[in-house]
């Protein structure tokens, strides 16, 4: 039996598809997009998941950031100085 790609307008691949592709399984991927380190995925069946089409190209190409990235760079670029806080903790805790 063989398994079919199932593309949804050109614009979604099956996440069995992508799987396949980066020889893991689904369930692994799911388990990643939940925790951000892969693209949101659209849950089209009980059992069947897509991804965007161009956001899993950027993320295999590398491009494609994590919530914990964008974060760190954040802190990195604060510890350098180019980004100020202006919220300040009064003395016992008044704001």
């Amino acid at each position: 039996m063989t398994e079919t790609t199932t593309i949804v307008d050109g614009e979604f691949v099956s996440l069995r598809a992508v799987a396949a592709e980066l020889c893991t399984t689904p369930a692994h991927l799911r388990r990643m997009a939940r925790a951000g380190d892969f693209p949101p995925l659209l849950r089209v069946t009980r059992k069947h998941y897509v991804v965007g089409r161009e956001a899993f190209a950027a993320w295999k190409a590398g491009r494609w950031t994590t919530e914990a990235t964008a974060r760190a760079a954040i802190v990195a670029e604060a510890v350098r100085g180019g980004v100020t806080n202006r919220r300040r903790r009064l003395a016992g805790g008044r704001r």
